[in-house]
């Protein structure tokens, strides 16, 4: 979801970059709800309602995955590459003057990165700060995921183990796999991470309802076994989100 006013911003489209935040997040609000009412409806009314609705919800990617192609490596990643020239022309797009100065700058920090010791945390009280509320927002989280999670599966008819196990597995590789981005950006630069990222949900979304279709009503009905089946077809899925929080 981070992914898409970074990209805007970097391609320059439109000419009112702070109205891209706003605008972004009235289309991801308007366009979750009608996701959530049209998967109710088509669940309630079609055979294969979910089915249908989780693989054509992939196709959504397909817009991020052609952005993906048009934005420009960041300039740090450009800078450890040595490409100088397309490091200039990065911070070019996301600032219009001093572009010079500042990959000077940025250079000289990545220069000295390693000779300079590493500051207490204490003396730093706004990242202390942030990271007591993020700690404080994922406690908080805790309730969705023990409660709500369960609770829509429980429904779906999916056994009570496979309910609480799912919520678990889903925070613990969106856990995991925040952890390796900032490895995964710095070595292969955020285009090809995001190209990736993409193709994989397009190929997750795909998967899962093509198995369901093609031998879930002769091999694994709506029970204990598709809730497992699901939940190994939904981990890459999960992996290919949690990709997009990465630093870009």
């Amino acid at each position: 979801m981070q992914a898409i006013p970074i990209i805007l911003s970097d391609i320059n489209v439109g000419k009112a970059p702070k109205w891209n935040f706003l605008a972004y997040n009235s289309i991801m609000l308007w366009g979750s709800t009608s996701t959530k009412a049209a998967n109710m409806a088509e669940c309630h009314n079609f055979r294969y309602g979910w089915r249908w609705s989780f693989a054509s919800s992939g196709f959504l990617a397909l817009p991020l995955l052609v952005l993906s192609f048009f934005l420009s490596e960041t300039p740090r990643f450009l800078i450890k590459k040595w490409c100088m020239e397309e490091a200039k022309e990065s911070l070019k797009m996301l600032n219009k003057c001093g572009a010079e100065v500042e990959l000077q700058m940025l250079a000289g920090m990545m220069g000295n990165k390693g000779k300079k010791k590493r500051k207490k945390l204490s003396h730093s009280p706004l990242l202390l700060l942030n990271i007591v509320a993020q700690i404080f927002q994922q406690v908080l989280g805790l309730e969705s995921l023990l409660f709500f999670g369960p609770l829509l599966l429980q429904s779906a008819r999916y056994t009570y183990n496979a309910s609480f196990v799912a919520p678990l597995i889903t925070e613990a590789v969106r856990a995991g796999v925040a952890g390796l981005t900032y490895p995964s950006y710095r070595f292969f630069g955020r285009r090809m991470n995001l190209v990736s990222a993409c193709i994989g949900m397009i190929l997750a979304h795909v998967s899962l309802p093509g198995l369901f279709l093609l031998v879930g009503d002769y091999i694994f009905p709506l029970s204990q076994k598709s809730a497992y089946v699901g939940m190994a077809f939904a981990i890459p899925l999960i992996s290919c989100y949690s990709m997009f929080s990465g630093p870009f």
